[in-house]
């Protein structure tokens, strides 16, 4: 048995002693998993998953579109700033993205 189902099964067992039936929202990005919570009802952890997905694509498409106009007008940039994301929560346990290298607003 596998920690990751034995840590699922003791979570279920806590929640059954309690006799509450609570659900947790999480996300994973680039290999790392995010709890976004637990919530009273399955709609609103779906919505705080849903949420948190539609963040994530968002800014990450809108910045690799930003990225990929400037790698293709100047090629010997692109080399020198490849493209990272990093995902982190902040001290209201709300997931923030950076995306690097730095563009310019205007840059299309």
């Amino acid at each position: 048995m596998s920690l990751i189902v034995l840590k699922k099964i003791i979570e279920m067992f806590i929640i059954l002693l309690v006799g509450v039936i609570i659900y947790k929202a999480k996300i994973v990005f680039q290999k790392k998993q995010f709890s976004l919570g637990t919530y009273d009802t399955l709609a609103e952890a779906a919505t705080a998953r849903k949420k948190a997905e539609k963040m994530l694509k968002s800014e990450v498409i809108a910045f690799y579109e930003r990225w990929t106009a400037k790698a293709a007008a100047n090629p010997a940039w692109a080399k020198e700033n490849p493209i990272h994301f990093q995902v982190t929560k902040n001290g209201a346990e709300e997931l923030e993205l950076q995306l690097a290298p730095k563009l310019d607003p205007e840059t299309h």
